[in-house]
């Protein structure tokens, strides 16, 4: 006896795990149906929607996004799964669940949305790996290509080459992994920017470093240099402390 995933169980999965559990189980319920080919499109599709779905969020700027109700987003994906569940599977798999033995186990589906977060936060983890450090230009230096970002319209590269200069003497451009860092223009005051996580802020070492290498800075360019440490929290809100 066959057994398929009806439709609660499909968008609750998609209410609480995301759009990728629900795509396992319409694969599952096509693959019982017979349509080997249209399972495995709606997998793939399911895959390309999720990426682009996660990719525009993650493009949303941090002030946008703390306006947008979380619900919002899960209501979203949820509401597409609908129509399309209904619009070309629902018929079809609701004719063959005539009597209970027929209904999948609520422990299976509990397995796939558990398994669907999972990929969830693979896939955000693998988008937020591939974005930029920061915006603006790039240059890299070393052969670990640290970063060091800038915007061409108010930042000569002269400038940027001797910031990286002295960032490699100071050793915060080293050989033991990759670094970045961006220079901004803030009232006619240079300013390097890091990201660091707010929890090593009160780091009396690091402040100390940083202190040497603000000194560093401004006799090496003549010119006054402020560093600010970034802090991204999990929202994306935006924190900085300025040395």
């Amino acid at each position: 006896m066959q057994k398929y995933y009806t439709e609660n169980q499909i968008y609750v999965a998609t209410f609480l795990g995301g759009p990728v559990p629900a795509g396992i189980l319409i694969y599952q319920n096509l693959k019982k149906l017979g349509e080997t080919r249209q399972a495995t499109a709606a997998l793939l599709i399911t895959g390309l929607f999720t990426f682009l779905l996660f990719y525009g969020i993650l493009q949303i700027p941090a002030h946008v996004m703390e306006r947008i109700p979380s619900l919002a987003f899960t209501t979203f994906y949820t509401v597409i799964v609908f129509f399309v569940y209904r619009r070309f599977l629902a018929d079809r798999v609701n004719s063959e669940i005539t009597e209970p033995g027929n209904r999948a186990s609520n422990w299976s589906v509990a397995g796939y949305t558990f398994l669907g977060l999972i990929i969830n936060i693979v896939i955000i983890f693998a988008i937020g790996s591939a974005q930029p450090a920061y915006s603006g230009k790039k240059i890299t230096f070393g052969s670990l290509k640290h970063e060091l970002y800038y915007d061409e319209e108010l930042i000569d590269r002269s400038t940027v080459e001797d910031v990286a200069g002295v960032l490699t003497q100071t050793q915060f451009f080293n050989e033991e992994y990759q670094k970045a860092a961006k220079l901004e223009i803030k009232n006619e005051l240079l300013v390097l920017v890091m990201n660091i996580q707010r929890k090593n802020w009160s780091d009396s070492d690091l402040f100390m470093k940083l202190t040497n290498l603000k000194m560093e800075l401004q006799t090496s360019l003549r010119r006054e240099v402020s560093i600010e440490l970034i802090h991204y929290g999990l929202n994306g809100e935006e924190d900085r402390k300025k040395i």
